[in-house]
């Protein structure tokens, strides 16, 4: 390190260093500290989803939330613990054109703009085997899966942390009357 290698042989040499060091663990540290710990949402659940290819996460990134210095990459965070290949920018790092493109169809689809067969298929092409929606994430989305729902049927997965679809072949998905309108209720 640059800094141990100034680390002085007299004695005033080496309290200017340690006051160095001081500084820069005080004022020039990158996070707070002491470190804050948040939980982090169940990931298990998509450790044991069946399939080979990728998770499509909408929102692709997590823009501030929860605060920077958190655990504000989150997707990068959960995808150490269950595994799967995601498209969520890391740090800053754009996704490719490919995730972009899918991500952004998913989006819209939840605002009620409606999905192509062209785009699903794209998805497919893609890579992509799952949509997993974080609702917490997109309080414009509402509570329940709504459209999606119609387009790609019941999640195969619903927590309060994310809803999960295995993505296939399928009709094309009209548009809604509203941003993630939800589904009529069926009586048991």
């Amino acid at each position: 390190a640059p800094l141990v290698s100034t680390w002085g042989t007299t004695r005033a040499r080496s309290w200017v260093v340690a006051g160095m060091f001081a500084l820069d663990l005080a004022v020039l540290a990158p996070m707070a500290w002491p470190l804050k710990q948040a939980p982090l949402p169940p990931m298990q659940a998509l450790a044991e989803l069946e399939g080979v290819g990728a998770l499509l996460e909408i929102p692709p990134y997590f823009p501030n939330r929860p605060p920077v210095g958190v655990w504000r990459d989150h997707h990068a965070l959960a995808q150490t613990l269950h595994g799967w290949p995601i498209v969520g920018s890391v740090m800053g790092l754009a996704p490719k054109h490919a995730a972009r493109s899918s991500a952004r169809a998913a989006q819209q689809l939840g605002h009620g703009q409606g999905l192509t067969a062209e785009a699903r298929a794209r998805m497919i092409a893609d890579g992509f085997t799952h949509l997993v929606v974080h609702p917490k994430m997109l309080p414009e989305w509402g509570d329940k899966p709504g459209i999606i729902s119609t387009c790609f049927g019941e999640p195969i997965l619903q927590t309060e942390a994310y809803w999960v679809w295995k993505l296939g072949p399928g009709p094309i998905c009209p548009r809604s009357q509203g941003p993630m309108a939800p589904r009529a209720e069926v009586a048991p």
